[in-house]
């Protein structure tokens, strides 16, 4: 109890030096808690998807420009790939910022361009109305988005009826169709919408890469036998769209599959994304903080 005392009276006398080491404490406790949720919620639980075994996530690297991964997929190669006999289907999509406006409230959020058979493939459909249609995916479709839980939640008070209004999505007039399941977080957390991403064969290969890409195998089928395959279609799209030069320069730069578990992908962005809000919050904290020789008493 004297000890106790003591370091009271001493933190107390030097009141700059522990407000700062209160905030690292604080610091260290929330990274441990956000370390323990991803934890749990990615690596020790399976994703929340039926069958997520079969689930994995389309890349692609290149041998010629020295890029182990980390390339995308192209609508080409959505196209492209929808021949696979080793999958049972796949999506395409596109993280991207939005400014939404209901109420005439405007709002930044996240959203993410996908085909229509994201839910399918995920096997997730939405809580309330509908996911959007392949004619709403083309180009020309109607304009049209699903709505994360979170988002219905907190900006439209959990309201059915918000389901059949337009909103305003990047000035666009865009009709809420859908809501997902508080459970659906894809490609990540930050997502708060999903909108039609406007593809179709016609457009060609369609470089650059810019798309992530998700499949389901089709049971029974190895994770091998599948980017096996990929590597025949990724050969083969020279005959597909004949005449791309973008193509051929692509194809020369000899592209590989390098599809894996989507689990493992999850488990990497969500490390990259810890890390970055780590950073944030240190690189806050030093801003906030008094410099060393201040708390020296220098």
């Amino acid at each position: 109890m004297m000890e106790l005392r003591h370091a009271l009276r001493r933190l107390a006398r030097t009141p700059v030096f522990t407000v700062a080491a209160s905030l690292t404490l604080s610091l260290a406790i929330g990274a441990n808690a956000t370390v323990f949720a991803l934890l749990n919620g990615v690596v020790l639980n399976p994703l929340p998807y039926p069958d997520s075994n079969r689930l994995i996530d389309l890349d692609h690297g290149s041998g010629v420009l020295r890029l182990p991964s980390g390339i995308g997929m192209t609508s080409g190669m959505y196209f492209q790939f929808a021949r696979a006999s080793t999958l049972q289907g796949l999506a395409i999509y596109r993280g991207e910022s939005s400014t939404l406006v209901s109420d005439g409230r405007p709002e930044r959020i996240q959203i993410a361009r996908a085909t229509a058979d994201l839910s399918d493939v995920l096997q997730v459909p939405p809580r309330v109305g509908r996911w959007f249609t392949s004619a709403e995916s083309a180009p020309g479709g109607r304009a049209v988005a699903v709505l994360s839980h979170g988002l219905w939640v907190r900006r439209f008070g959990a309201s059915q009826a918000v389901v059949g209004r337009s909103v305003t999505l990047d000035g666009v007039p865009t009709d809420v169709v859908g809501i997902m399941p508080a459970s659906f977080a894809f490609p990540d957390v930050r997502t708060e919408a999903w909108i039609p991403a406007r593809v179709s064969r016609a457009m060609g290969f369609a470089v650059p890469f810019g798309y992530g890409g998700v499949a389901r195998l089709k049971p029974g089928v190895g994770l091998d036998t599948a980017r096996a395959e990929l590597n025949l279609l990724i050969a083969d799209l020279p005959n597909a769209y004949p005449g791309d030069t973008a193509l051929l320069a692509n194809i020369r730069s000899g592209s590989f599959s390098t599809a894996v578990p989507l689990k493992d992908a999850t488990i990497g962005s969500a490390r990259f994304f810890l890390s970055e809000s780590l950073c944030s919050r240190a690189s806050a904290l030093s801003a906030g903080s008094p410099s060393p020789r201040r708390l020296s008493g220098h």
